[in-house]
């Protein structure tokens, strides 16, 4: 009896371990020259984040061009609106699936050393669902405008359907509220190609925003008007 718990514990140690253990790092020089690759899920983070084993190496991967609700974030979370968006993420990708991760323009990886990218299960966009379903808001940053998110995420804000139905901050507007900073991100609207200064991203509607990380990159069709 006594080797069975004893068995026990060092499985229940392993997985805990397992668990934690902390992914391999990404850089960009890794991946430059890739612009897909296969992997299979170990497990969802939160509702844009999932750790992805690829090749012998665990990696964290953040859902590229979406942003949904914070589950944790400088020891707070988005609440209700953030489990929700990572139990969807949950089934529509569990443990052991298969799926096709694919790079956009620009870099491979984020400050966090995560893996940037749209991840596929067989012939679904995932990142696309999750915004879909009203569970992200898209999150798109120059040089990609990705304009294939604006009708999905411009219907739920128009029905406030899903996050947009007034019970939660955008996940980028909270967490520069909980860090306690400002906008730092000039603001432009698909449309009308118009960009505005970071304080004043709320002339443009939600879902036609691209983000600029700084006004030198703003570059045609897009122009500064504030």
């Amino acid at each position: 009896m006594r080797s069975v718990i004893t068995l026990f514990a060092a499985l229940s140690a392993l997985a805990t371990s397992a668990i934690a253990a902390p992914a391999t790092p990404c850089y960009d020089t890794d991946w430059s020259r890739m612009s897909n690759v296969r992997g299979t899920v170990v497990r969802s983070v939160d509702g844009d984040t999932a750790r992805i084993l690829i090749g012998q190496n665990e990696y964290s991967v953040r859902f590229q061009f979406i942003d949904t609700p914070e589950t944790q974030y400088m020891g707070k979370s988005q609440g209700i609106w953030g489990d929700r968006a990572h139990e969807h993420l949950d089934r529509l990708l569990p443990p052991r699936t298969v799926v096709l991760l694919k790079f956009s323009k620009g870099e491979r990886c984020d400050k966090y050393g995560r893996l940037l990218a749209t991840v596929f299960r067989g012939n679904v966009n995932i990142n696309l669902q999750m915004a879909a379903d009203g569970f992200a808001v898209n999150y798109c940053i120059w040089p990609n405008d990705c304009p294939e998110y604006v009708r999905y995420v411009h219907y739920n804000v128009i029905n406030r359907r899903g996050m947009f139905n007034g019970s939660v901050m955008l996940p980028y507007d909270w967490r520069v509220q909980v860090s306690n900073r400002q906008h730092e991100k000039y603001v432009g609207n698909m449309q009308t190609k118009h960009v505005f200064r970071p304080e004043n991203a709320r002339k443009v509607p939600i879902a036609y925003r691209v983000f600029f990380m700084t006004p030198e990159e703003i570059r045609a069709p897009y122009r500064q008007v504030e």
